[in-house]
């Protein structure tokens, strides 16, 4: 029961169910995911530290990178919570994962060279871009 409580805590927030929608698709560094999401590096940091902490995520560290996906061990529960939850393919779930295709595409040998910040905020009025 109480690991119960914990992951529908750790769900029970707009932004973390966006970003373990991302997850759900494949590892990403924090970079990658704060220009997706659009949101501050250190907010996003929260939201993962609640997420890992709830055994939902694992992190895996490269240099001066982290990368994060869903932990093994917690992905056919997430797939069943989130079909359970319903349709959560909204405008801004696509919206998400545009922005982390065009991140995606600034990837060197696989890996996030860059840093956060290179897409352009749609938030600050402007599109984002490459």
């Amino acid at each position: 029961m109480e690991n119960a409580v914990r992951v529908l805590k750790a769900l029970s927030d707009e932004t973390r169910l966006r970003l373990t929608k991302v997850l759900m698709q494949g590892e990403f560094c924090v970079c990658e995911l704060v220009d997706a999401l659009e949101v501050e590096q250190s907010n996003l940091s929260r939201h993962l530290a609640v997420l890992k902490n709830a055994g939902l995520v694992r992190d895996r560290r490269r240099g001066l990178w982290v990368y994060y996906t869903v932990a093994e061990e917690a992905t056919e529960q997430l797939r069943g919570i989130l079909e359970a939850l319903g349709n959560l393919d909204t405008h801004r779930t696509r919206l998400d994962w545009e922005r982390l295709q065009q991140r995606l595409q600034m990837r060197v040998d696989g890996r996030c060279p860059l840093g956060s910040g290179r897409l352009r905020s749609s938030r600050k009025g402007g599109q984002s871009t490459r």
